[in-house]
């Protein structure tokens, strides 16, 4: 284990989970990352640890058992005195989804909670992040533009112990539902969802591309978690960042994402 300086760790889709004073920092290693064991695969969940923001000890393995070099966009949450990781897996026997795992302990060692996704079996999909609602937990995730084109953001119904989905899928708003999406030169991209709830509105930060080459950050907002979401007119922003999450520390909320988005191999968190 090391420490390194937020400056030096290269990783997409951060995801912080806050406990006790320490930062629970998780993400997609990305492409060529020096700290990787191998420069081109993604093959495990890592996690590191902070007291400051700035400084960060690592990396542990939270996961790795899974024949995969594709290990994205995880995400640690504590759900009825236990704490879960979501995390998007490419198994070489299952389309891309998002699997679910437990732990007695944050920085695992997790296991998984079921062989198949959460996600459906039929679908590409991927970072996927969890929302409780009324006590009922559900799972928000993306249905890739690779399979679809035009790429979706959709809900399902979790079990109570989040190891398997329930019911159909729905499908909460399309990429080019947002004004400011355009063509990634393939399709129409929507990528990490995350979700609030402020003053009995709900918040979504998603990230899609504006053009091939400018990836960006924005937000949609709804009365209802189930339906009616509408886009803002505007990226919030168009930096090439993406893939954010928000984190209140001392009563402020910080906004946590990946820059840039490419090369892959310089994203930095920010």
């Amino acid at each position: 284990m090391k420490n390194y300086h937020i400056s030096e760790l290269c990783i997409r889709d951060p995801f912080i989970f806050q406990e006790n004073g320490k930062f629970y920092l998780t993400g997609s290693r990305g492409k060529g990352d020096r700290l990787s064991p191998n420069f081109d695969d993604q093959d495990a969940f890592l996690g590191y640890v902070s007291e400051d923001m700035e400084n960060f000890y690592g990396p542990y393995i939270l996961f790795d058992g899974f024949e995969s070099n594709e290990y994205w966009a995880p995400e640690i949450h504590k759900y009825k005195g236990k704490y879960y990781l979501l995390g998007t897996i490419h198994k070489k026997d299952a389309r891309r989804g998002t699997y679910s795992f437990v732990s007695e302990n944050i920085l695992g060692p997790y296991q998984p909670l079921n062989e198949n996704s959460l996600t459906p079996l039929e679908e590409e999909a991927l970072d996927g992040t969890l929302v409780i609602e009324d006590g009922v937990p559900y799972l928000i995730y993306c249905h890739e533009w690779l399979q679809i084109n035009n790429g979706a953001m959709k809900l399902i119904q979790l079990s109570d112990d989040l190891s398997q989905s329930l019911g159909k899928a729905k499908t909460l708003f399309n990429a080019l539902d947002a004004k400011w999406v355009g063509s990634n030169g393939r399709g129409y991209v929507t990528d990490g969802p995350f979700v609030i709830k402020e003053n009995n509105t709900y918040k979504m930060i998603w990230s899609s591309f504006k053009d091939s080459e400018t990836y960006c950050l924005g937000v949609a907002t709804s009365d209802n978690l189930f339906e009616g979401w509408k886009q803002e007119e505007t990226p919030r922003f168009e930096d090439d960042r993406g893939h954010g999450m928000l984190l209140n520390i001392n009563n402020e909320q910080y906004l946590i994402s990946h820059k840039p988005n490419h090369p892959r191999g310089k994203e930095r968190l920010i």
